[in-house]
């Protein structure tokens, strides 16, 4: 959290990780070793479209962090592999949204996190990336549906809202558990709905 490389976007969501004592003794892969899909950290990484870096005596490789979640609690680690880095682009870090909604203010479990990535130049949408935590097996990161707003200025953006919004509506199919689906969507929808205006369209 101290770390001047550390982007803004990570430091708030590693702020609510926990309590104090536990941040200090714990990492980022560690956070991310379970493949739970409301890790704090989780959702920073898909927003982001980081890459995991893995290591064992055999070799290295580097894997999206899309592909290293396959299901709940299911990450593509094999048995020898450590994870040693998490690497985030350095880009389109600088206009972000994110909310946690937990049933308290400390040492909350998501019920529903969101982030959003929103990155304009030239009047134009260079990137626009969302991701959902805590609705399904995984973080949820629809980039086909994101990609909609890509390069698009914001009066374009605009008219395609209702559009971009449907398609969110539609492929958000939250998991039931301690609450209900209907309110896990509802919240989604929500939060897409205030990055959106917070972003201007």
């Amino acid at each position: 959290m101290d770390h001047p490389l550390t982007p803004p976007i990570l430091k708030e969501a590693v702020s609510q990780i926990a309590a104090p004592a536990i941040r200090n003794f714990g990492t980022v892969g560690g956070n991310i070793g379970n493949g739970s899909a409301k890790a704090d950290s989780a959702l920073i990484f898909f927003v982001t479209d980081s890459v995991v870096h893995l290591v064992s005596r055999k070799g290295e490789r580097l894997l999206p962090v899309k592909e290293f979640y396959i299901g709940r609690k299911q990450l593509a680690l094999a048995p020898d592999e450590l994870i040693t880095e998490l690497l985030i682009p350095k880009t389109s870090l600088c206009s972000y949204y994110y909310k946690k909604v937990g049933a308290r203010k400390a040492q909350a479990i998501s019920r529903v996190c969101f982030a959003g990535l929103m990155d304009i130049a030239g009047g134009k949408i260079v990137k626009c990336s969302t991701a959902f935590g805590a609705v399904s097996e995984v973080v949820l990161r629809l980039d086909d549906i994101d990609s909609m707003l890509a390069g698009k200025t914001i009066e374009e953006a605009k008219i395609l809202k209702p559009a971009y919004l449907k398609a969110f509506e539609q492929a958000i199919i939250p998991i039931t558990g301690r609450i209900s689906a209907e309110y896990r969507k509802d919240v989604c929808m929500n939060l897409l709905k205030d990055f959106l205006d917070t972003s201007g369209i």
